[in-house]
């Protein structure tokens, strides 16, 4: 909102058709132009149609403002002011009486105005105060000085800190086994950076030496990979396969998931406490369960399948049959 926001808070936004409003500074009635009343469509918190001219809209801005500015030194009543520190026109133009003061470094006498924050007679004595806060001691021999950067403000000269004019013995020892790390570390990241680079430029090989097109193995491996698995799962599930518990169970759940409730076309049967942790083959410790929710649950206790996200998400994708397990009701 403008400056006219305070006419508009008075006397209200003039409306099309309305009668003539008074002027904001000397009062007289005002009927706004065509272009101020398009003005005031566009943008009705406005100035638009405010002053009866430029002069009382000149006045209303220095002298009347809303804002009401006070002269800092007198106290009066000022007009439009930008900035922190307002001061009227007579104060402006009053002679400014002068205060003797002492300076802060040097001790000197100085004359400043009185409103002034002024505390050293010259800029030299601000400089000289600068570097006096970092004036400290040398931590050998105790002599005050001021150092030239920050970091050095330890010794006050080269022989305090065990160091002699072109640099002793152990200096440029030192020095020359910092650029000897540093060349070693070069090369070693280069050999690093081309191996690399000769690494991606070979095909892939499978540990028995065949090339591979995608994967970590080759065909003949992953088949053999696979076989293993399998011999592994016939050696551990010898039992399961040949009593017939798996028609059992399903038979005993209908062929229920007890996880989600769903009734799958090929039911799976799961271990609720599994294998890999002790589990065994008996009927109570077996029910059915879905492709999904045994793929999810995989080596996993129950709760532990109940508190994934995997499974969360797809129970509640679920659309259809909302019945639930009988497991755990």
């Amino acid at each position: 909102m403008g400056r006219g926001g305070v006419y508009v808070r008075r006397f209200g936004v003039y409306r099309y058709g309305e009668g003539p409003k008074s002027c904001l500074t000397c009062s007289k009635p005002i009927k706004p132009t065509r272009q101020q009343m398009h003005a005031l469509r566009l943008e009705p918190a406005s100035n638009h149609g405010c002053f009866c001219s430029k002069a009382c809209a000149g006045k209303w801005k220095q002298c009347e403002s809303g804002r009401r500015h006070k002269c800092h030194k007198c106290n009066r009543k000022t007009g439009w002011h930008r900035g922190s520190r307002a001061v009227c026109e007579q104060c402006r133009c009053a002679p400014a009486a002068d205060v003797v003061c002492n300076c802060k470094q040097c001790g000197g006498e100085f004359t400043k105005r009185a409103h002034d924050p002024k505390q050293y007679c010259n800029s030299q004595c601000w400089g000289n105060w600068k570097k006096d806060q970092r004036r400290t001691n040398c931590k050998k021999c105790g002599v005050s000085f001021i150092p030239k950067k920050s970091k050095y403000g330890t010794y006050c000269s080269r022989a305090c800190a065990g160091k002699s004019e072109m640099g002793s013995v152990d200096s440029r020892k030192k020095a020359a086994e910092r650029q000897r790390s540093h060349l070693i570390r070069v090369l070693n990241w280069r050999a690093v950076r081309d191996e690399k680079a000769w690494a991606a430029e070979q095909p892939k090989r499978c540990k028995c030496g065949k090339p591979v097109s995608h994967g970590r193995r080759c065909r003949l491996c992953r088949r053999a990979k696979r076989y293993d698995i399998k011999k592994q799962q016939n050696k551990r599930y010898r039992d399961f396969y040949r009593s017939g518990v798996r028609d059992v169970v399903i038979a005993r759940d209908r062929g229920v998931c007890q996880y989600c409730g769903r009734r799958p076309r090929n039911p799976t049967v799961d271990h609720m406490l599994p294998v890999t942790r002790g589990g065994t083959n008996d009927e109570t410790n077996l029910v059915v369960a879905c492709k999904r929710c045994n793929c999810i649950k995989c080596d996993r206790m129950p709760l532990d399948l109940f508190n994934s996200l995997n499974w969360i998400e797809w129970k509640n994708e679920r659309a259809l049959n909302k019945r639930q397990g009988t497991l755990f009701r």
